[in-house]
């Protein structure tokens, strides 16, 4: 029955997924504007921009100031793709496109199981090697950027004082009481 529950969840997330590829074939990215019709006067797009240092000299000091700012992606997550509600009485209506993707995504998962296993190994051929190749094709295109060498030193050479971090064991822990439940 926890595999049952499992299953519907991680479709879920699938379809999430679905979603945002679908939503990324368009000439500018949703999740980039402020602009849009979901979005809140708390918007924001934030950018690397160095801060200019004359400026912050030269204000005052303000008290009792609540200044919020919310990024365009969280938004376009919570009132677009999610239609947040304001509480429990709202549920608010069904979401047509996410419905859809998720109608896709199980329609993908009865394709994959439809024939047995024999489609399935097919399918896993497919799956389990195309990740090492879209891997190998970004290990090249990083290799040439520029700092590159740096980045493997980073990686390779380990930093062990994080095993005594609180956060790294908690996160560790946590990782694997969900293997362990979903072996149930």
């Amino acid at each position: 029955m926890i595999n049952f529950f499992l299953n519907c969840y991680y479709t879920v997330i699938l379809a999430w997924a679905f979603h945002f590829i679908f939503s990324s074939f368009t000439s500018q990215l949703p999740w980039t504007r402020c602009d849009q019709s979901w979005n809140t006067p708390a918007c924001r797009v934030f950018t690397n921009q160095p801060i200019n240092s004359s400026i912050i000299e030269n204000t005052t000091h303000i008290s009792n100031i609540s200044l919020i700012t919310v990024d365009a992606t969280t938004e376009y997550w919570e009132y677009r793709v999610l239609s947040i509600s304001d509480g429990i009485h709202n549920i608010g209506t069904v979401k047509w496109d996410l419905a859809l993707c998720l109608l896709f995504t199980w329609i993908i998962i009865y394709l994959c199981i439809w024939n047995g296993i024999k489609t399935s190994a097919k399918i896993m051929y497919v799956t389990a090697l195309l990740p090492y190749g879209f891997m190998f094709i970004l290990l090249i295109r990083t290799a040439l950027l520029d700092g590159a060498s740096n980045g493997l030193i980073h990686y390779l050479k380990p930093d062990w004082s994080k095993l005594t971090d609180m956060t790294v064991s908690g996160n560790k822990e946590c990782s694997f009481f969900i293997r362990f439940i979903s072996k149930l």
